[in-house]
């Protein structure tokens, strides 16, 4: 705490007592520069005027705290020496209550900034989710009109690789987005803390804030739907492109079928023409084997006509050889069968 006039604020802050040599070999990065200093309202003049030469004239902001206990006062912008300020201004409060009201602020300012780490993220993701749009909408359109199939296996193509790209694009930046909504909601929860009132008609630290990071929270969780939709709007593209692709496929396969069962048909057709055939032969060769047989007899039975005999077998050897052929044939289909 500081005690005197209020131009003194901020002339020495806590990490100039720091050896520069030690704070240039900190690891990390600096996500919050803020300078907290306390004075006394008894032993202190506070005013807007009194106090706009601590923050080099920029625009104030305050509130009370906590049943007026305390006040803060801030212009919530990097100054010349590229740190943010705050004057905590103590009416009422303990030790124990100046400390956990210095770490509400502290915590305040680390998860603005850390929220807003999103905010460019969001600016390039949502360019890069127009420009997938963009492309989505030029690939519908041409699905909607007629394709043959290798367009559209072309076409289904390029809808994986764009769902494969979203699908990263969200890999990417989820955690952003995640972390954005919880440091969002605990910038809101430490504001609540806080317990502000409006001072002298002044801007309260909760109004400046929401009205500063609550579009970037905003441009965050709509960057984040439209990475949701655009996913979901690809997925159900390629669902419906995949449709008319296997249907086309089930068509030529069944105009394939189709093919092959006249192909079938005709076979058989022709099969049964050379089955028949096949009997005529086999009873005209069998029929030449009898004639031999006949004829080797006529020495030993005098007046027997070859002719007249072969006329006669016909019928039998014609019936013969196709009930064999038959019998042959059903017992080939009933081992198919099995």
């Amino acid at each position: 705490m500081l005690k005197g006039k209020s131009t003194q604020c901020f002339a020495q802050p806590a990490i100039s007592l720091l050896p520069d040599d030690w704070i240039s070999e900190l690891p990390g990065e600096v996500v919050a520069a803020l300078h907290i200093e306390g004075i006394d309202s008894e032993t202190a003049v506070v005013d807007k005027e009194t106090l706009r030469p601590c923050f080099e004239g920029q625009r104030l902001i305050a509130s009370q705290l906590g049943n007026e206990a305390a006040s803060v006062w801030s212009a919530l912008r990097l100054h010349s020496d590229g740190f943010n300020r705050i004057l905590l201004v103590n009416n009422s409060l303990n030790e124990c209550q100046t400390g956990r009201l210095i770490r509400t602020l502290l915590e305040l300012e680390a998860y603005r900034n850390m929220m807003l780490l999103a905010f460019p993220v969001a600016q390039q993701t949502s360019a890069r989710v127009s420009d997938m749009e963009t492309e989505l909408a030029d690939l519908l359109r041409q699905i909607s009109g007629e394709r043959v199939i290798s367009e559209e296996r072309e076409q289904l193509e390029k809808l994986s690789d764009m769902a494969a790209a979203v699908a990263e694009l969200i890999a990417e930046t989820r955690y952003r987005f995640d972390a954005a909504r919880a440091y969002y909601q605990m910038v809101q929860s430490r504001l609540e803390d806080l317990q502000e009132t409006e001072l002298n008609g002044l801007q309260t630290m909760s109004a400046f804030i929401e009205h500063r990071l609550g579009p970037a929270f905003r441009t965050t969780e709509a960057t984040k739907r439209r990475l949701d939709d655009l996913s979901s709007r690809v997925d159900r593209a390629s669902d419906f492109l995949r449709t008319r692709v296997d249907m086309a496929i089930e068509a030529q396969n069944q105009a394939l079928l189709q093919s092959m069962d006249k192909r079938a048909q005709l076979q058989f057709r022709l099969q049964q023409t050379v089955e028949g055939l096949s009997i005529v032969v086999i009873t005209y060769y069998v029929l030449a084997l009898c004639g031999v047989l006949f004829e080797a007899a006529v020495p030993f039975t005098p007046g027997m006509d070859v002719g007249t005999l072969k006329a006669a077998f016909l019928p039998v050897v014609l019936a013969g050889v196709w009930l064999v052929t038959h019998r042959v044939k059903k017992h080939l289909n009933r081992d198919a069968e099995n």
